[in-house]
């Protein structure tokens, strides 16, 4: 059997990155699919009323209420899935407001749709952080 003086690891490089692809549009632009890319870049939130056709359009930017429980009113009044619950914390936790994402994650734990969406408990408990 050799030994590692017989056949030395060759030394590795470092890997040179070019500054495109440390960009996350680098990676998002090879998304094929409009509408899935729109789901990772898009900066509005989408919140759909009971009104057929409907929804409350929220700049995750600019629009968010410093005091995240109107939110979470409007997401129990109109018996929003999880998946706009976590839209909601998401957008809070990435402006810096971590109370207020784990806020609604709190109300969205208490709410009985949450609850009966077998998929939504494992969603919120997977999360952990939200980034």
């Amino acid at each position: 059997m050799p030994t590692s003086d017989e056949h030395p690891i060759p030394a590795t490089q470092p890997m040179e990155l070019d500054e495109e692809e440390l960009s996350a549009n680098f990676y998002l632009n090879t998304i094929p699919n409009d509408a899935k890319r729109e789901k990772y870049t898009s900066k509005t939130i989408s919140i759909p009323m009971k009104s057929e056709g409907e929804e409350i359009v929220i700049d995750a930017v600019t629009d968010l209420p410093d005091d995240s429980s109107e939110l979470c009113t409007v997401l129990t009044t109109e018996d929003c899935s999880y998946v706009h619950w976590l839209a909601v914390a998401k957008a809070y936790a990435n402006q810096g407001k971590v109370e207020e994402a784990m806020n609604v994650i709190k109300q969205a734990l208490s709410n009985q749709r949450i609850l009966h969406e077998s998929r939504s408990v494992q969603a919120f408990i997977t999360v952990g952080s939200v980034k």
